[in-house]
């Protein structure tokens, strides 16, 4: 022990190198866990503002989404003021996949029955002309399609200056068969009950739903239409026991199918092909219970359909939808429901073959330009000059004559607001209000929707305009 004491006197630079050793490597050590501890903190934080982005956009998306439904709210509000035969008006959950639509349950005071109405942005790609006249073309159109595989359209309005369009439906109690196949209800929110994964339909339910949605498109086809271009299972709905295929107008609005960006690039050697593609997806998913992402099925996507006959193509020739319907698969379907109803022959108006001609031909309206306007209107005010005043087309119409004492005369635009009451025995007053004092419609309608929001009582207004002559 002594030795080691000598040793340590003769060599004291030893245990003070030890030493400073020592101290170095516990200030590393204490380093270490000093900045161990700042990069969890600092991983914590990072992981806080990611968690506070993905809360504001998500809140800043149900605002956004709190504003749109507000104004559809508002926008059906000011819509079924002229239509009094629907009442009851109630705002429904988000039920489809489209985000500038909304939904609607009303009671329908004709039919005595509760309807499904929906208001919709119009289309960018809307083809036809969005006016009343194609409105009521496309509302006959379809309702001459009656077909036990078809659901039916009750009514289809334009409000042509809101640039919405409105449609009713039956109510489907069942839901749409994606309800069926995800065993959800038919009113949830669409963005919940179609999370989970599906085991897919029976066996036996497959070809009998896909027979019945082949005869739909075979109908549609046979009569002249324009292929259906929206054949997926939400737009099927369920009644009793047999499919019936909705959205028929949809190609005449300009909508696109929600699978159109999956399959367009196949289309566009095979445009016809859009109802075959589409079935094809639908079949699908009734069998494994979920979506097809991509426009053809992959091994690895046909290795989870259990039924052979399925997923059996010999070539890579899109079929048509009678190849289709003839496949042994669905040949042998029995169809109660068609063989029951009496299928009446349908013609198509000279205008109902012009929208169709349009959307086939997938050519927009033709629009006079400014120039041609101006020069039509030219022509017309020349022509009325060369005919001199005794030959205009257009004479002016004579001054009406005083109304009879007692008897109330109402103009064009003068509501009975606007005539003053008649004392006994003097004829009555009848105000012509001046232009520039009319409300314009873009001003009425935000004044009419400015008292729906604050829910108060709209009143009569009358106009006391003492600028016209006393008759």
């Amino acid at each position: 022990m002594s030795d080691v004491g000598d040793f340590l006197v003769e060599h004291i630079y030893v245990p003070i190198l030890v030493g400073v050793a020592i101290v170095v490597i516990v200030g590393v050590i204490v380093y270490c866990c000093i900045r161990s501890r700042r990069s969890l903190y600092r991983d914590y934080s990072l992981l806080g503002e990611d968690v506070d982005l993905v809360q504001r956009i998500r809140a800043e998306s149900q605002k956004t989404y709190n504003t749109l439904r507000d104004t559809a709210w508002m926008n059906c509000q000011y819509y079924l003021r002229g239509k009094p035969q629907y009442q009851s008006l109630e705002q429904i959950e988000k039920i489809g996949s489209r985000t500038e639509k909304h939904w609607f349950r009303v009671y329908d005071g004709q039919s005595k029955a509760s309807r499904i109405l929906t208001v919709a942005n119009k289309s960018p790609k809307m083809l036809v002309s969005f006016s009343n006249k194609t409105c009521t073309t496309l509302k006959d159109m379809l309702m001459l399609l009656q077909h036990p595989y078809i659901f039916p359209v009750c009514d289809l309005d334009f409000v042509i200056d809101q640039k919405l369009v409105v449609v009713l439906e039956t109510i489907s109690i069942r839901g749409s068969l994606k309800d069926y196949i995800y065993q959800s209800r038919c009113m949830d929110q669409y963005s919940e009950k179609y999370r989970h994964k599906s085991r897919g339909l029976l066996s036996k339910q497959i070809p009998l739903f896909g027979r019945q949605v082949l005869e739909a498109l075979l109908y549609i086809e046979e009569k002249g239409l324009p292929p259906h271009g929206h054949v997926r299972s939400a737009n099927i709905m369920l009644e009793n026991n047999y499919c019936r295929l909705a959205a028929c107008e949809n190609t005449f609005l300009g909508y696109e199918s929600p699978i159109y960006h999956l399959i367009k690039k196949k289309l566009k050697k095979a445009k016809e092909a859009i109802d075959v593609i589409s079935f094809g997806h639908l079949i699908y998913e009734m069998c494994v219970g979920f979506e097809l992402d991509t426009a053809h099925p992959e091994p690895s996507h046909l290795t989870m359909c259990q039924n052979p006959q399925v997923v059996k193509n010999e070539n890579a020739v899109y079929p048509t939808v009678r190849q289709v319907a003839d496949h042994e698969f669905f040949s042998g379907v029995q169809l109660t429901e068609l063989k029951l109803s009496n299928l009446s022959p349908i013609s198509l108006s000279t205008p109902m073959k012009s929208l169709v001609k349009m959307v086939q031909e997938g050519k927009p309206v033709a629009r006079k330009s400014k120039t041609d306007q101006s020069k039509s209107r030219k022509m017309s005010v020349s022509t009325e000059t060369s005919r001199g005043p005794s030959q205009a087309a257009h004479p002016p119409p004579p001054p009406p004559p005083p109304p009879p004492p007692g008897i109330p005369t109402f103009q064009a635009g003068i509501t009975s607001a606007q005539v003053s009451p008649v004392p006994p025995g003097q004829p009555p007053i009848v105000y012509s209000p001046h232009l520039s004092s009319v409300p314009s419609v873009g001003e009425g309608r935000s004044a009419l929707l400015g008292d729906i929001q604050r829910g108060t009582k709209l009143k009569k207004t009358i106009t006391n305009d003492k600028s016209a002559p006393r008759i």
